[in-house]
C-alpha cells in the first residue's frame, strides 16, 4: 500500500527560492527593533509611503547598490517587505474594523517602556557624586530588559555628569535604549517629538500620588 496525500492544488512553498524568506525576516526584525512589532499597521498614509519606499529600494538596486546602508540587508529584501506590508494592510483593512482595534493590538504586542530616574532611584542621591547602587532597582531594570521591555534613562544630569551616570550604569550591567530622548517608535506613533519623555511607566524617587 502506498501513502497518499491530496495536496495537488495547495500552495508550493518549496518553490520559494532558498534564503529569500530569511532575508525578509531579517528586515522585519530590524524594523521591529527600531520601532515596534507590526508598527507598520499604524503608519499614516501607509499605502503611499510604503510604495515610495519600495520604489526607492528597487531604484537603488538598479543602480547596482546591493545592500541598504542602514541595515546592511539586500535592497530587494526591503522592497519585498514593503510589498508584503502593502498587501498586509490591504487584507487587514478587510478584516479589521476600526483603527482602535489596530491600535490596541499594537499596544498589546509592543514592549513596555520605562522611564527611570538616576539619582535617588538607581543609586543613593549624592549628586553631583554617584551614591551607593540600589541593587533592587537595578536588578528590576535588568529583568525588564530580559523580558523585552525598553528602558529610558530619565535624569536631570547633563554633560559630563550624564556621561558618568551612563558609564556607571553600564558597569552595573544596565544598558538603556535611550537617554533623555524619546524612542523612535513613539515619535513615529505620535507624529513628532516632544520635550516630555513618552513612557508607560515613570520611576522616580520624587513621585507623588494624588
Amino acid at each position: 500500500m502506498e501513502g497518499m496525500k491530496f495536496d495537488k492544488d495547495k500552495p508550493r512553498y518549496d518553490l520559494i527560492p532558498i534564503g529569500v524568506e530569511e532575508e525578509i525576516a531579517k528586515v522585519f526584525t530590524f524594523g521591529a527593533k527600531k520601532y515596534a512589532d507590526n508598527n507598520w499597521l499604524l503608519v499614516e498614509d501607509g499605502e503611499a509611503r510604503y510604495y515610495a519606499a519600495c520604489r526607492r529600494h528597487i531604484e537603488a538596486w538598479r543602480r547596482r547598490e546591493r545592500l541598504d546602508p542602514e541595515t546592511g540587508y539586500h535592497h530587494l529584501a526591503h522592497a519585498i517587505c514593503c510589498l508584503a506590508i502593502l498587501m498586509g494592510r490591504e487584507q487587514g483593512n478587510k478584516c479589521i474594523q476600526g483603527g482602535d482595534i489596530v491600535r490596541k493590538t499594537i499596544q498589546n504586542l509592543r514592549p513596555t517602556i520605562y522611564a527611570i530616574d538616576f539619582d535617588g532611584t538607581l543609586c543613593e542621591n549624592k549628586y553631583p557624586d554617584i551614591g551607593t547602587p540600589n541593587r533592587r532597582m537595578i536588578e528590576f531594570c535588568i529583568d525588564r530588559k530580559k523580558q523585552g521591555d525598553k528602558l529610558i534613562l530619565w535624569t536631570c544630569r547633563t554633560g559630563e555628569r550624564l556621561k558618568e551616570a551612563v558609564e556607571w550604569c553600564k558597569e552595573q550591567g544596565l544598558k538603556f535604549d535611550a537617554v533623555n530622548e524619546n524612542l523612535p517608535e513613539r515619535i513615529a506613533e505620535y507624529g513628532g517629538d516632544t520635550r516630555k519623555i513618552s513612557a508607560d511607566f515613570y520611576i522616580d524617587d520624587k513621585n507623588m500620588e494624588v
